[in-house]
């Protein structure tokens, strides 16, 4: 059974550090948090949730997805914004490279495979990132 808790309207409370916010682990039992980081107008923020959508869909898991917007630099810089759209699974970028980049804004972000970049992330890299949470 595949069970989405579609929370668009997600935003951190002012109060909560980023790391308490975004670093979950999934040892606990319930389903996977996957955050979907945008600003408002990314033109790839449709597209990277239909992708994200069917990762879960064909990985069989129990997830709960979270659409935060990233309205201003602040907090783009406190939640470690890499630019729009950035997917997290279980608080960890899908992108294992990401860990150690420090450039955070509101940016649109590009990603990488083979010699093609594009505005969304691929449904294998996101498929990936759900695996490695799993065996985790």
């Amino acid at each position: 059974m595949i069970t989405f808790m579609d929370r668009s309207d997600l935003r951190p409370p002012a109060s909560v550090p980023a790391d308490e916010f975004t670093g979950q682990s999934h040892d606990a039992p319930g389903p996977m948090r996957i955050d979907i980081l945008t600003f408002d107008g990314c033109p790839n923020a449709g597209p990277t949730r239909a992708l994200v959508r069917e990762a879960v869909r064909l990985e069989a898991v129990l997830a709960e997805m979270h659409f935060i917007d990233v309205p201003n630099l602040d907090l783009a810089e406190r939640l470690r914004f890499l630019g729009s759209p950035s997917v997290r699974v279980d608080g960890e970028d899908i992108e294992p490279s990401a860990k150690h980049q420090t450039e955070y804004g509101l940016m649109c972000r590009t990603y990488s495979y083979g010699t093609d970049a594009t505005g969304t992330p691929t449904i294998a890299m996101i498929r990936a990132a759900i695996r490695r949470h799993i065996e985790a």
